[in-house]
């Protein structure tokens, strides 16, 4: 199970702006986060959000959300870190290369769970997002009913017979789901096996945030992604 400790330290209250005020408990300093950070003084406190979570914690939807409704674009590091239908990993200085492009934009939306060469993002990000109001056994149910109806939507756009002559395809996919089973189990247990062992866990991830903790909006509740959401929908209207 997923402990409910909160990542940052508790603050004083202070006289908030309205958007703000969402965030209480969820940044490590309300006062320092209104001063400094507040998305109503400037858009650009809010144009480069890294997300952060385990599988399955709904990094994917937040992050197409918010970037469709900012008008940013939206980088899936799944897409940077594999390459292939059987999800090779890609060489380490190419992942590299590729975050650096991305972090030297003005503005865009990252998600995805590694932390171990992905520090430029963590570093020019505004706000960093860390879904961690999910345990495993919701993440997986997450997980696996995304891949069943991925499974259901392919089938039905093969014709006639064709869609039952698509075993090494299915087997593919039936492979792929008990990876991902294991290692999000690693995740969020923080006890990776032998062959889980350069999966990110939440352990890490909680280590590697805490520099970066006075720009982290800690979602550990889902009221708290609905602040997260709420938060931007102030913030973008005021500097629309």
């Amino acid at each position: 199970m997923i402990r409910n400790e909160r990542l940052m330290e508790g603050s004083t209250q202070a006289q908030l702006c309205l958007a703000c005020s969402k965030l209480t408990t969820y940044v490590s300093d309300e006062e320092e986060w209104h001063k400094n950070r507040c998305g109503l003084k400037s858009r650009d406190n809010f144009s480069r959000i890294h997300i952060i979570g385990g599988p399955g914690s709904g990094k994917t939807t937040l992050a197409r959300e918010i970037g469709t409704y900012l008008g940013i674009e939206t980088h899936e590091l799944d897409q940077i870190a594999f390459t292939g239908r059987d999800f090779e990993e890609r060489p380490l200085p190419d992942r590299v290369a590729a975050i650096y492009r991305i972090a030297g934009q003005p503005t865009w939306i990252t998600e995805g769970l590694f932390v171990r060469w992905t520090d430029e993002l963590f570093a020019q990000a505004n706000i960093i997002v860390w879904l961690d109001h999910v345990n495993w056994e919701k993440g997986i149910w997450r997980i696996t009913r995304r891949f069943v109806n991925a499974a259901l939507w392919e089938a039905k756009k093969r014709q006639g017979l064709e869609r039952f002559t698509r075993f090494p395809d299915y087997a593919r996919h039936m492979k792929q789901l008990i990876q991902v089973f294991f290692s999000s189990r690693a995740y969020y247990s923080g006890n990776p096996s032998r062959s889980t062992d350069r999966i990110e866990s939440r352990r890490t991830t909680a280590a590697f945030l805490k520099p970066y903790k006075d720009k982290v909006i800690h979602c550990y509740n889902d009221e708290s992604v609905d602040a997260f959401i709420e938060y931007i929908r102030l913030c973008h209207e005021q500097c629309g």
